[in-house]
């Protein structure tokens, strides 16, 4: 991700500088669903580690929960990692929940089953659970 993009991420999902990420979801939601990736760089990967990030609100963990939920979003969940860095959508959507609900609130394996097609359903299922259970939580 280019800096400039990861600057104007960070203080989209930063409470303290106007708006919050509820002000400004419709930008993050249109970068995450038209950007396509390049040269290694990914903007949906920085939003999902950017919702994790603190301070940990309500409204980020809502709009976390929303991604992961999201059937759109299934392939990049439950891809299988046959070249480096195909897993980190889901890496950086685990690390956001663990970062929000405590270490190992997402299992490492877990994370290893949504990759693995056998498992990656019911793996998928227990996802979504946990980011609404979360979300739930942390209602602001």
């Amino acid at each position: 991700m280019t800096p400039l993009l990861e600057l104007i991420l960070s203080t989209q999902v930063d409470q303290s500088t106007g708006g919050g990420p509820k002000a400004q979801w419709p930008v993050l939601e249109d970068v995450f669903y038209s950007e396509k990736p390049f040269a290694g760089s990914d903007a949906r990967i920085g939003i999902l580690k950017a919702l994790g990030e603190p301070p940990h609100t309500g409204e980020k963990s809502l709009r976390l929960a929303q991604l992961i939920d999201d059937p759109r979003n299934e392939g990049l969940f439950t891809q299988e990692n046959l070249r480096m860095g195909m897993d980190g959508y889901r890496q950086n959507a685990a690390r956001s929940l663990n970062s929000i609900g405590g270490k190992d609130y997402v299992p490492v394996m877990l994370v290893q089953d949504l990759g693995t097609p056998a498992k990656s359903a019911a793996a998928l299922k227990e996802f979504r659970r946990l980011a609404d259970a979360l979300a739930k939580r942390h209602k602001s």
